[in-house]
């Protein structure tokens, strides 16, 4: 089964993705984003899938904006009210959101502890020292107990500056 790439409706696409396994949901709408890359309904559609507060429909969406590189979608469902989406949503900030001004400081201090994790983990493994460097203070201050939190960013500190050109 192939989905129709045209036309962008929430209803019929689950549908047509409701015959399908997980798996090949996942691949349909990772499929689906390729196609739609740039297009503004397509994001309105992740958009709308979050809206629904299924997180079964919070994943589609996510996996969709995760291909089409839609940080709208990501920003939108770290507000989503299931903690699995969240996470998820949290593990696809770095990766995503380019914009070197983004407010990253603020938005961990609003995390719970599980999207911290993955936040962090996410930071170390795609590699981004200029988050690891801003958030380091403020993960420090607020919760210098942890260690986890530290160990992260310490090791995202140390791989950047030992691969940095000297």
């Amino acid at each position: 089964m192939t989905l129709n790439p045209t036309p962008l409706n929430q209803e019929q696409l689950l549908k047509e993705l409701d015959t399908l396994g997980y798996s090949n949901r996942m691949k349909q709408m990772a499929l689906l984003a390729r196609v739609h890359r740039e297009d503004k309904g397509y994001s309105a559609l992740l958009i709308s899938l979050l809206e629904s507060g299924t997180a079964y429909e919070a994943h589609l969406a996510l996996t969709g904006a995760q291909v089409a590189k839609d940080e709208q979608a990501v920003v939108f469902a770290m507000q989503h009210p299931k903690a699995g989406v969240r996470g998820r949503a949290a593990r696809l900030l770095p990766e995503l959101i380019t914009d070197p001004g983004y407010a990253i400081e603020s938005e961990i201090t609003t995390m719970s502890y599980h999207c911290r994790r993955h936040l962090l983990q996410s930071i170390v493994n795609i590699g981004r020292p200029d988050w690891a460097e801003r958030l380091l203070p403020v993960v420090l201050t607020r919760w210098e107990r942890t260690r986890l939190r530290y160990y992260y960013l310490y090791v995202a500190r140390r791989r950047f500056v030992a691969d940095s050109p000297t």
